[in-house]
């Protein structure tokens, strides 16, 4: 990990409380899981194939998702592909389309 390859040069454990209480103040999200983000458009319910299909990024197949952005209507669930090469989502309960940035993680 980039954010931690000065630890080894500290000289004493002043120096290292300093650099540790900096550095894991600053770690985000992706520090801490094994994920990936995406933006897709997620077609509305009447829309002949309401469903959207993103490449899987992560070297697993993943568990779980957490949606932090979204435009639109639409009840975005999980859709019928989740496997180690793709992964899917559908927009249940609107004929409008939605943009949704999507974290998926292991």
């Amino acid at each position: 990990m980039a954010k931690f390859n000065v630890i080894e040069t500290l000289k004493n454990f002043k120096e290292l409380t300093k650099e540790l209480s900096t550095r894991l103040r600053a770690l985000t999200f992706d520090d801490n899981f094994d994920s990936f983000e995406a933006n897709v458009v997620v077609p509305g319910a009447a829309a002949p194939g309401n469903e959207i299909t993103v490449r899987n990024q992560l070297t697993v197949e993943p568990s779980r998702y957490i949606i932090v952005s979204q435009t639109g209507g639409g009840l975005i669930t999980r859709g019928s592909v989740w496997n180690n090469n793709y992964i899917s989502f559908k927009n249940a309960s609107t004929s409008e389309d939605a943009t949704i940035t999507v974290i998926v993680m292991r």
